[in-house]
């Protein structure tokens, strides 16, 4: 019995130390997204975080050699271009905002299994989504006149592609290990942001101390989350990293006087009161999945 409360609570903290990590990584973003072009942000990210796998995976004496290459190529597509968005949303809108509407990304990864991987949609899903899209609604607040609006929706974006992205990775990793994953979304966001950077601006060494920081925040950010779900059940971690949403509006408020209005507050309520309910059926119904196989 104490052994299971100590891997629960292994479990609870490794989540918690990734769902910090990752937030840390944001604020880093939005603190120099005003000297250094979101895109180079992003590049640097993925690329820092190529160079620390390759490291792991050679040190370890790893295999750098892969199957289903065209699902691990987009995954790693997907992932990159949700990274963009990512980085152009909080450069420009309040990160409380970024971070509640990309928590509609859960609700897109069980639209894309049902559609690709042909899981079943929980009970009461089609309510949970109108009020994750009411919710979505009041916090971009759609008006001709307000440019933000864009930033907003770019936002949704992200959580579109974020969705696909988890879907491919709920099929690579029945047959791949955790860093051949991530090895391959680095690479590919890395080339996916290259195109992007339009007008090179060097780096000051602060501004290279910020953007290695990025990258070491979201390279721990994956391994805490790694180790979290091989010693917690997937419930309990997805749940606990939705705490992540606090920090971000914490962090708005705190360093940058973000407030957030009531509607964004009421939306933000409605999308994750839904996305949690939405994980709680998905858990619930899990054991009744069939494994998902790519063939050969």
């Amino acid at each position: 019995m104490i052994s299971g409360i100590r891997k629960i609570n292994n479990g609870i903290l490794l989540s918690l130390l990734s769902t910090f990590c990752f937030s840390v990584g944001n604020v880093l973003t939005k603190y120099i997204s005003n000297d250094v072009p979101f895109t180079e942000i992003a590049f640097f990210r993925s690329f820092i975080g190529l160079v620390l796998v390759s490291g792991y995976m050679f040190n370890n004496g790893y295999t750098f050699n892969a199957t289903h290459r065209k699902v691990l190529f987009l995954r790693g597509l997907l992932g990159g271009a949700a990274l963009l968005c990512s980085f152009y949303a909080i450069s420009k809108i309040k990160l409380g905002e970024v971070s509640i509407l990309f928590q509609l990304s859960p609700v897109f990864v069980v639209v894309f299994a049902n559609i690709i991987l042909k899981e079943k949609l929980p009970k009461f899903f089609y309510i949970l989504l109108i009020s994750s899209l009411i919710g979505c609604v009041l916090v971009i607040k759609p008006s001709f006149s307000n440019l933000g609006n864009f930033a907003s929706f770019i936002s949704v974006l992200g959580a579109v592609l974020i969705g696909l992205a988890y879907v491919c990775i709920r099929a690579l990793s029945k047959e791949h290990k955790t860093h051949m994953i991530v090895l391959y979304f680095s690479f590919t966001a890395s080339v996916v942001a290259l195109p992007w950077i339009r007008n090179f601006i060097m780096p000051s060494l602060n501004q290279w101390l910020v953007l290695i920081g990025i990258g070491l925040a979201a390279t721990f950010a994956q391994f805490f989350m790694t180790k979290a779900y091989s010693v917690e059940k997937a419930g309990i971690v997805s749940m606990v990293s939705y705490v992540g949403l606090f920090l971000n509006v914490s962090w708005g408020m705190l360093i940058w006087k973000e407030y957030l209005d009531l509607y964004s507050l009421i939306g933000g309520v409605l999308i994750l009161a839904s996305c949690l309910m939405l994980s709680l059926k998905v858990y619930n119904q899990k054991k009744h999945m069939v494994p998902v196989s790519l063939g050969d």
